[in-house]
C-alpha cells in the first residue's frame, strides 16, 4: 500500500523536538531522505542522523485509530535504513544514495 505525502492525513515528523536529553532538528530533506542534526541539550557537540523516508499505514492499535505518519527510525534501524554521521557533508553524502522506500513511491494506477 502507498501513500500521498502531500495527505493531509498524514502525520508528518516534527521540525524540532527533545527526547532523552537530545534536541533534534530536521536540517534537510527530499523526497527519500530527511537529516537531522542532533545535540545533548548540554553538550555544544553535535551529529547528523540520515535516514530514508518512510511512511506506516493507518492502523488501529488497542481500538485507537493511528493516522498514517512519517518514520523517525528506531535504534534497530540504524545501519540498516539510517546512519549517524560528525559532519553534514558525510550526512549529505549518504543521503544522496538512499532510494524512495515504496511506503513512499505513489500509486499510478486509478
Amino acid at each position: 500500500m502507498n501513500f500521498d505525502i502531500a495527505s493531509d492525513s498524514l502525520r508528518l515528523l516534527e521540525s524540532t523536538f527533545s527526547r532523552n536529553c537530545h534536541v533534534f532538528e530536521k536540517v534537510e530533506e527530499g523526497p527519500a531522505f530527511f537529516i537531522y542534526r542532533v545535540q545533548r541539550e548540554d553538550a555544544p557537540r553535535c551529529w547528523f542522523e540520515v535516514f530514508q523516508r518512510r511512511v506506516y499505514p493507518e492502523r488501529t492499535i488497542a481500538g485507537k485509530l493511528i493516522p498514517a505518519s512519517e518514520a523517525y527510525p528506531s535504534d534497530a534501524s540504524f545501519g540498516v535504513w539510517a546512519w549517524t554521521y560528525p559532519h553534514i557533508e558525510t550526512a549529505r553524502w549518504r543521503a544522496g544514495q538512499i532510494k524512495p522506500h515504496r511506503s513512499t513511491i505513489q500509486d499510478s494506477a486509478p
